[in-house]
């Protein structure tokens, strides 16, 4: 009978702390992000007239390289690889971008290749370091919360394994 009290208390014991790490990765861990703002000048020149970018600004739009704006990003569980753009157009307008570092992604607006920015190697490491920093984070936190659960339930389970089998003796 003892034994099968222990067992039971172990299978119940792993269970819980599974169902906790699950829990955690769920909910818990999609609140971690890095986020990131900083200038960019334009390697070349940008010019855009696609029906589009045309609908979207009433106009093709011309930004010529040397132009200053400002990259941002946030990275996070839900991370696209993109990089957000924007530049103070000459006539008093602002021009706004998607920047895929890995290619193409699925967004509906404009994109620029990541290659007309200066520093765009900078810029991606950084974006990198970012990554690796949230998924870090999450592992560690993963981990975390499914060892101390079992060890916060396994002190419960052995003093109440001890206080039930010394009633018993």
């Amino acid at each position: 009978m003892k034994k099968i009290l222990v067992l039971i208390m172990l299978v119940l014991n792993i269970g819980l702390s599974l169902i906790v790490t699950i829990i955690v990765k769920q909910y818990g861990i999609k609140n971690f992000y890095e986020s990131y703002q900083g200038s960019v000048t334009l390697a070349e020149n940008i010019e855009l007239s696609d029906e589009f970018t045309i609908q979207l600004n009433g106009k093709p739009v011309f930004i010529p390289k040397g132009t200053k704006g400002t990259v941002s990003y946030i990275v996070n569980y839900y991370s696209s690889n993109c990089l957000s753009v924007s530049f103070d157009l000459d006539d008093g307008s602002e021009f706004g971008a998607a920047v895929p570092i890995d290619g193409k992604v699925n967004y509906e607006g404009l994109q620029i290749d990541l290659k007309k920015l200066e520093s765009s190697e900078k810029i991606v490491a950084e974006y990198r370091k970012a990554e690796q920093k949230i998924n870090s984070k999450i592992k560690t936190t993963e981990v975390l919360a499914g060892v101390l659960t079992f060890i916060i339930l396994s002190v419960v389970i052995v003093f109440f394994l001890s206080r039930i089998l010394s009633t018993n003796d």
